[in-house]
């Protein structure tokens, strides 16, 4: 009898939709927390940097300080759903830009025994701070295999002009209510689509129910 109550209190239940987005919420709290000590402490570097001996005065240093301070930035931001385009393009411009301004401005100090002021550090940051703006959704997206159904949606419907089975909005929410399978992975009645299935479809069109009859809301 016990074992039977242990192994039935150690299944998991599903979570509903608004737990989930409860527990969204305190995530995105807990980093909005998280990036203003992150903030407090690189206040507190940046006033050491310049005020106390015998760092005051060390430009080098500085923008040392700044640089590694803008790629540790994606440690901070680490809560990413909803998807945003925007968070992500400013984070990996940031990370990026702090990378390439630390590289560079060490090669040109060191190629003209610091002569550059900085310069180096602040094309590098430039640089990088463009090519990580202009990649930062391509940048968030790799590694992952699964999406979430509002992902899946906006990847299908920009797809629509070269295939004509997505055609419209409508017709995208059908594909994903029926035609493309669908995964509860984290039992919170969220649904992920694999990136495979979305662009097989895209490709090959529907070639019958995946998901069963399409679901009334």
């Amino acid at each position: 009898m016990a074992t039977e109550l242990n192994q039935a209190s150690s299944r998991k239940s599903p979570r509903s939709p608004e737990a989930s987005g409860i527990a969204d919420l305190k995530n995105h709290v807990v980093q909005i927390e998280a990036l203003q000590l992150y903030t407090f402490i690189f206040i507190g570097v940046l006033f050491a940097v310049e005020r106390v001996p015998p760092f005051a005065g060390n430009e080098f240093l500085l923008l040392l300080v700044v640089s590694v301070f803008f790629v540790g930035l994606r440690l901070v931001v680490h809560v990413t759903n909803p998807k945003s385009s925007m968070r992500s393009r400013l984070t990996w411009a940031a990370v990026v830009g702090g990378a390439t301004g630390t590289v560079l401005g060490a090669l040109a100090d060191v190629a003209t025994g610091g002569l550059t002021l900085g310069q180096g550090t602040l094309a590098g940051w430039a640089a990088g701070a463009a090519a990580g703006a202009a990649l930062g959704d391509r940048i968030e997206g790799w590694g992952k295999d699964m999406v979430e159904r509002g992902e899946a949606f906006a990847y299908l419907h920009q797809h629509r002009r070269r295939a004509p089975h997505l055609a419209d909005p409508g017709a995208v929410d059908a594909a994903l209510e029926r035609h493309i399978p669908s995964y509860d992975i984290n039992q919170d009645g969220r649904l992920w689509y694999a990136k495979e299935d979305l662009r097989k479809f895209v490709r090959d069109g529907p070639v019958g129910p995946a998901n069963g009859p399409e679901r009334n809301p």
